[in-house]
């Protein structure tokens, strides 16, 4: 380790010393990453956990923090490998402990002795309500880490209740979670942040997660909690970043009532991998039968061949469907964007096996080529300047798509209600996969 000469300068406040460490990479020691949750959750990192609201995340946080209370085998571990037995420490000042945390450890068969819930003050705390403040207070987390002893997982639910004024600064955020993360590892005990999903349609889930970008980036690992597009009782558990290993695949889980109807419900594991990409999941939401809908009816215009974006743009507006739902229909499907190369022209394709479209034609977002306005398609393609030459075509060419767009309509919402009951296709043979 070499320390550079310190350059010492005058301000108001006094003498500010300024320097640099330079550390060579031949004296750091290779370490394996350690998995709290093998492949998912890993220890003395953080990890984030989002999904759109009553989805599941406390009750999957809480199944986790079960598992680790009493060392009970991960859902997918195999032969029944136990959990790393350990204690967990909760931050969850939104719900009730009476009546929603503790029904719900017990439910998930938790050892109430390894679970404690952090606030501020004395033995008074609880009693005054006053929330514990990541901004303010993160040393007596990490305090508290090492007081409790064996501390395996700390679950923050929700995040940004602890953040307050922060997010307003992202730089402030920034700072905040490169702490967290320090205390993550100088502890070893892995944290695992809970956020909502905005309801941006059409963007990426790690657009989305609510509060701030910053919490995506600071994350090694982003876990997203939805429902099935196919089975709404069925609950997806799917990766969405990870920084440490493969991205892997996803679970399956159900909730189930208890005896009677009485109490409140645990989290049922399904057996096997599931598989369900990040891009796949942000069509889903928020509007995932909207989006259902509108895949049949994409699926229906591009089945005869690749359609000029322009002309799909025309045909969804007779048909009464939104341009943002047909981008979702687009990333559900694997529609492939790519250019003619005449007037900057954008077809739109359905997938096929092996992409047969030049890898220059293929341009990350370009479809936004033929975009103005608040989202919907326009600019220099052949179909706009068919309309803009003369008033008189443009008027006939109007009045006769308002005639046409009313029977396609008709036909194209029967067909997209009789869709919906089949699953849609893989999105395979992408060139343009982030498109």
């Amino acid at each position: 380790m070499e320390n550079l000469t310190p350059r010492i300068e005058q301000s108001v406040d006094g003498p500010v010393v300024k320097s640099v460490t330079l550390l060579s990479l031949a004296r750091v020691a290779p370490q394996a990453v350690e998995w709290l949750w093998p492949g998912r959750i890993p220890a003395g990192k953080m990890s984030l956990l989002a999904g759109d609201p009553g989805r599941g995340k406390s009750l999957v946080s809480l199944d986790i923090a079960a598992r680790i209370s009493r060392g009970v085998a991960w859902p997918d571990a195999p032969q029944g490998a136990p959990a790393p037995k350990g204690k967990v420490i909760l931050l969850s000042p939104e719900d009730d402990l009476a009546d929603t945390v503790r029904p719900r450890l017990d439910a998930a068969g938790a050892d109430p002795l390894a679970v404690v819930e952090m606030r501020m003050g004395g033995r008074d705390g609880f009693a005054s309500g006053r929330v514990f403040s990541l901004a303010a207070n993160l040393d007596a987390l990490e305090r508290a880490i090492v007081a409790f002893r064996e501390v395996r997982l700390v679950v923050i639910d929700p995040v940004t209740a602890f953040l307050g004024r922060l997010l307003a600064q992202r730089e402030d955020v920034h700072c905040l979670l490169v702490g967290m993360s320090g205390v993550a590892e100088r502890t070893g005990a892995a944290i695992l942040a809970i956020t909502h999903l905005s309801r941006k349609g059409g963007a990426s889930v790690l657009c989305r997660v609510a509060g701030s970008a910053a919490f995506a980036a600071a994350a090694r690992t982003v876990w997203a909690v939805t429902a099935d597009q196919d089975d709404p009782e069925r609950h997806l558990f799917v990766p969405v970043k990870n920084n440490l290993s493969a991205r892997g695949t996803g679970l399956a889980f159900r909730l189930v009532a208890p005896a009677g109807g009485q109490g409140v419900p645990r989290l049922a594991w399904e057996a096997g991998p599931v598989a369900v990409s990040a891009e796949v999941l942000s069509a889903m939401s928020p509007a995932p039968w909207e989006g259902r809908a509108a895949a049949a009816w994409l699926r229906e215009v591009l089945a005869k061949g690749p359609a000029a974006c322009q002309a799909i743009a025309r045909r969804a507006q007779a048909a009464g469907v939104s341009w943002a739902a047909v981008r979702r229909a687009k990333t559900l499907l694997g529609v492939v964007p790519y250019s003619t190369g005449y007037q900057e022209r954008w077809m739109w394709r359905l997938p096929e096996t092996g992409c047969q479209i030049p890898d220059a034609q293929c341009q990350i977002g370009g479809e936004k080529s033929c975009q103005k306005g608040n989202g919907a398609p326009g600019g220099n393609t052949e179909e706009s300047s068919a309309t803009v030459g003369s008033p008189d075509r443009a008027g006939k060419d109007t009045a006769g798509q308002a005639s046409r767009g009313t029977e396609e309509s008709r036909g194209t919402a029967e067909a997209a209600l009789a869709a919906t009951a089949r699953p849609l296709p893989a999105a395979t043979g992408q060139c343009c996969a982030s498109a």
